[in-house]
C-alpha cells in the first residue's frame, strides 16, 4: 500500500541527505521526468522571452565585467526587426537567423537601459565584429559593385 503525505514526510525527515539526494536524482533521470522537465522547460522559455533573455544577459555580463541595470520590463520585443524588418519568431528552443536578440548599441556601456536594443539574430551576427567604418565601407563597396563602380 502507497505511503500517504505524511508518512512519506516522516520517511524522509529520517533519512540522510545522500540518500535524499540519490533518491531525487533517480526520480529526475526517469525518461517520463526528464521529458516532462524539458517540455515544461521550452513552454517557460516561450512565455517568458525577455525574462530568458534579461537572464543571458546578466550571465553574460558578469562574465565580461560589463554594466549591468536593465530588468526584464526593459526588454521589449517588436514584432519585426528593425534593422531588416523581417519578422521576429520566438520560443522554437532553437536560435535562427530571426529570433531576437539582445543588442549592446555600444558593447563597451554594457547592459543599461539606453544601450539595449532587441533585433534578429542575423542582424546581431553583422554587426558583431564591427565599427560603424566599416558597416558604411561594405555598404558603399557594395553600393558600387552594383553599379559597376568596380
Amino acid at each position: 500500500m502507497p505511503l500517504n503525505a505524511r508518512e512519506l514526510a516522516v520517511k524522509h525527515k529520517y533519512r540522510s541527505k545522500p540518500e535524499v539526494q540519490a533518491h531525487e536524482r533517480a526520480y529526475r533521470n526517469r525518461p517520463d521526468v526528464r521529458a516532462r522537465m524539458r517540455a515544461l522547460s521550452a513552454e517557460w522559455s516561450k512565455n517568458n522571452h525577455s525574462r530568458k533573455m534579461w537572464s543571458t544577459a546578466k550571465s553574460r555580463a558578469q562574465k565580461l565585467k560589463l554594466d549591468f541595470t536593465i530588468t526584464p520590463e526593459d526588454i521589449v520585443i517588436p514584432t519585426h526587426c528593425p534593422v531588416f524588418g523581417t519578422p521576429l519568431l520566438k520560443g522554437n528552443g532553437h536560435v535562427g537567423p530571426n529570433s531576437p536578440t539582445l543588442d549592446r548599441v555600444v558593447p563597451s556601456l554594457g547592459y543599461i537601459p539606453s544601450n539595449i536594443r532587441v533585433i534578429s539574430s542575423r542582424a546581431n551576427n553583422v554587426k558583431r565584429n564591427a565599427t560603424l567604418e566599416e558597416l558604411k565601407a561594405v555598404v558603399s563597396y557594395y553600393e558600387k559593385s552594383l553599379t559597376g563602380g568596380y
